[in-house]
């Protein structure tokens, strides 16, 4: 699959996710609880905007999910669309 900023095979912008954007997404991962099963409550661009205002910086939707496979967080693709369901908890 073809990840890009703006998350899986999407847009017109094809440029690869930012490292330090994908860096920071990592530090912001590392304090969330994660579940057993995916959290289909929520997609990877809601969790990007958590990030984003978390760190106080834009973060693409890419680096987001570039970063929960770096990290190892279940993640599962949402057919048709660029994003991501991920096992992050809403309570976390």
């Amino acid at each position: 699959m073809n990840l890009t900023e703006m998350g899986f095979e999407y847009g017109n912008r094809y440029d690869a996710p930012n490292e330090e954007q994908v860096k920071l997404c990592i530090e912001w991962l590392k304090t969330k609880k994660w579940r057993k099963t995916i959290n289909t409550s929520y997609t990877s661009y809601h969790w990007k905007h958590s990030v984003e205002r978390w760190a106080g910086t834009y973060i693409s939707n890419g680096a987001f999910i570039k970063a929960c496979i770096n990290y190892k967080v279940p993640l599962k693709k949402i057919n048709g669309s660029p994003n991501v369901h991920v096992a992050i908890s809403s309570y976390s």
